[in-house]
């Protein structure tokens, strides 16, 4: 049997932390939800790379660019260097709502979060900004866009087409609705205008909690346990792909929401090591590879989603460690 094709998947981003209640007071935040320094040592950004070279892995890191309209390009800059000495992948994300940073504050909130309600001609001015950043910071053109929040609809992929974008990352079931039923899907590859989505794999939960709900195979959502079952699945049953999705502040945990005092998340750390340590040592069963990897294997064979689920025993364990470790 061929092996699972297995991409991590990091959305990389700072957080506006309030900004749009006041600016002033509530500054957004780049080098603390990224980088995550504690001690002198990245516990977010830092702690993936240092985690991904020790396993000799590559992960695609979706890197947001609509924020250097408040930020500029030097901050996260530096992140993308150290992504690129690490030999990491980078790719487009965008989040429409930093927009509103182009207007006096005066002006209020006229851009929200929501790629999917935008016009297709509003997308691809966004969106060529955005490959002109990336391409300003790697010396390349992204192949792939991640839209923030998951937030999707036809008119996305019309102008990432137009932009030369044939790689997307932009549903997510577990937790966006889309009224379109052409973008309901739970994983697999699906041909959307011309466009090849990867979707984040999502599996049925089956309770305590959540029961008969699908949630995202998410380092910070799952227990190591549980997202090893999904790739035993996916092996087993020969599905062909499984995309997993992390954030670089899910690694460290804050005292407030300005990230006044931070100290690693060792729970969400564990659980990176464990799932790496795994696909280190099961290369006959999976291949990791990276969005920008699979540029290069275009067109790909179009997969259904594959129907993935948790067991009860293992969603309890979940459960019962998440709510420790948020509260602890």
């Amino acid at each position: 049997m061929p092996p699972t094709r297995v991409i991590l998947t990091v959305d990389t981003e700072p957080d506006i932390a309030g900004a749009m209640r006041n600016r002033t007071r509530f500054p957004p935040l780049l080098d603390e939800p990224v980088w995550g320094g504690v001690n002198g040592r990245s516990e977010a950004l830092g702690f993936i790379t240092r985690t991904l070279t020790h396993y000799d892995l590559k992960a695609t890191f979706f890197v947001e660019t609509v924020h250097t309209r408040y930020f500029g390009q030097q901050p996260m800059g530096h992140c993308i260097d150290h992504l690129l000495d690490a030999k990491q992948d980078v790719q487009l994300h965008i989040h429409p709502v930093w927009q509103n940073f182009s207007l006096p504050e005066s002006a209020g909130q006229r851009y929200y979060d929501d790629s999917g309600a935008l016009e297709e001609d509003e997308l691809v001015v966004l969106i060529e900004e955005g490959c002109e950043q990336i391409h300003a910071w790697t010396g390349h053109r992204p192949v792939a866009m991640r839209t923030g929040n998951f937030s999707s609809s036809m008119a996305v992929y019309r102008a990432m087409k137009r932009n030369n974008l044939r790689l997307a990352y932009n549903i997510c079931i577990a937790s966006s609705e889309y009224t379109d039923p052409s973008l309901r899907h739970a994983g697999g590859v699906h041909i959307i205008d011309g466009v090849h989505e990867l979707p984040v794999n999502c599996f049925v939960d089956p309770g305590p909690v959540g029961k008969g709900r699908h949630r995202a195979a998410q380092i910070t959502a799952c227990s190591s346990n549980e997202l090893i079952n999904l790739l035993n699945q996916c092996s087993q049953r020969s599905i062909e792909t499984l995309i997993l999705v992390t954030h670089p502040f899910e690694f460290i945990k804050k005292s407030d929401s300005r990230y006044t005092s931070l100290r690693p998340n060792l729970l969400v750390q564990r659980r990176l090591d464990a799932i790496c340590r795994f696909l280190s040592q099961n290369k006959e069963r999976f291949q990791v590879s990276t969005f920008g990897e699979l540029a290069s294997q275009l067109p790909l064979k179009p997969e259904p989603a594959p129907c993935l689920q948790s067991t009860v025993i293992g969603s309890l364990f979940r459960a019962t460690q998440n709510f420790i470790n948020d509260r602890i």
